[in-house]
């Protein structure tokens, strides 16, 4: 009877083998020589191992040994197959899939993975595997179908109920406080129903800064670009502030409230360095005095700008003086020959006793 059990056993195993891929170009080393042991899903954000939802953060851990090898540099990777074996593109930034490794003879670590699934990754079912090779050719190198060699599994990529993302956030670096500003960003859905209405919002607290926006009827799948504009005021310049972006969806129509949010890891953050706003010399000329003109002037005003303001400036009080020179000037013209008008009155009526 043990040797039936032991027979269905060894089955079981060689059949999985069968199943299992080798990624190495010459064939793997031998077990004793190098190993991948296992290869774990470390449930950063989702709550049941490899069920897996697009655009989620998925922290893989995978166990390395090197039992027989001097050269102690070796590079992991991971690799994400389809049901007919087909590699494919599953994150967002391939370069998450790639480390190099120190791993001294005699010695195993424990190498973790952390990467954002791709919001355009097929539902589905998929496998994933770990390679670990020395240099170029994978002479020294073995490969490993997750968990383990007795417990392969699948991976199932299954769609979020409701849920909205956004991708590639585009916008100004520098903003001039008090200007209108814009935002280009994609908005995904990546859930398993159309979206009646999609909020959209933009919020910093040291900008004082809560913008929404609305959208409506998203379809399943969809990604629509939209522009996002609104103003930006402050009064710290030359220092950077963040922007965060994210979203309501999942509309109740009958309480006219969004039941979910974006999580906070799949909110945007845009970098933004607040500048003073400028002043112009018309400005200066007219009388518009904004953000202490007096101490700040604008940094930018030419040399021939301030010669030209000044010229001006110069002639306009020069003008004005001397008109108002020659009116004082015939004012004590005109008083002096009334007084001598008079004294001469007086004279001529006292030589004549008039």
């Amino acid at each position: 009877m043990n040797k039936v059990v032991i027979c269905i056993v060894l089955l079981v195993v060689n059949l999985s083998l069968i199943n299992a891929l080798d990624f190495c170009e010459n064939g793997s080393v031998s077990k004793n020589e190098l190993v991948i042991k296992s290869i774990n899903d470390e449930l950063i954000a989702n709550s049941y191992k490899w069920a897996w939802n697009p655009g989620i953060n998925v922290g893989i851990k995978v166990s390395v040994e090197n039992k027989n090898f001097s050269n102690e540099d070796f590079t992991l990777e991971l690799i994400f197959v389809d049901g007919l074996g087909r590699e494919v593109e599953f994150v967002k930034d391939s370069r998450d899939l790639n480390q190099g490794i120190v791993l001294a003879n005699g010695s195993s670590n424990d190498i973790l993975f952390d990467f954002f699934l791709s919001n355009s990754i097929l539902l589905g079912s998929y496998e994933l595997y770990a390679k670990l090779y020395q240099g170029g050719g994978d002479i020294v190198c073995t490969s490993l179908k997750a968990e383990n060699e007795l417990n392969y599994t699948k991976i199932i990529v299954s769609a979020f109920d409701h849920q909205v993302m956004l991708e590639e956030v585009v916008g100004p670096s520098d903003v001039m406080s008090g200007s209108n500003v814009t935002f280009q960003m994609n908005v995904v859905n990546i859930g398993k129903n159309i979206e009646p209405k999609v909020k959209i919002k933009a919020y910093s607290l040291l900008l004082n800064l809560d913008e929404k926006m609305e959208i409506e009827n998203l379809k399943v799948g969809e990604s629509r670009n939209i522009n996002f504009n609104f103003p930006i005021y402050g009064d710290v310049f030359n220092e950077t502030r963040k922007i965060t972006f994210l979203t309501e969806f999942d509309y109740n129509l009958n309480k006219s409230f969004y039941e979910q949010n974006s999580k906070e890891e799949d909110d945007r953050i845009a970098v933004i360095k607040l500048i003073e706003p400028n002043v112009t010399l018309s400005e200066v000329a007219n009388g518009v005095f904004n953000n202490n003109l007096y101490e700040d002037l604008d940094e930018d005003l030419s040399e021939n700008n301030l010669t030209t303001f000044f010229n001006q400036s110069l002639s306009g009080n020069f003008s004005n003086n001397l008109d108002m020179g020659l009116i004082w000037f015939f004012s004590i013209v005109a008083i002096l020959i009334l007084s001598i008008l008079i004294v001469l009155f007086f004279l001529i009526k006292k030589v004549f006793n008039l």
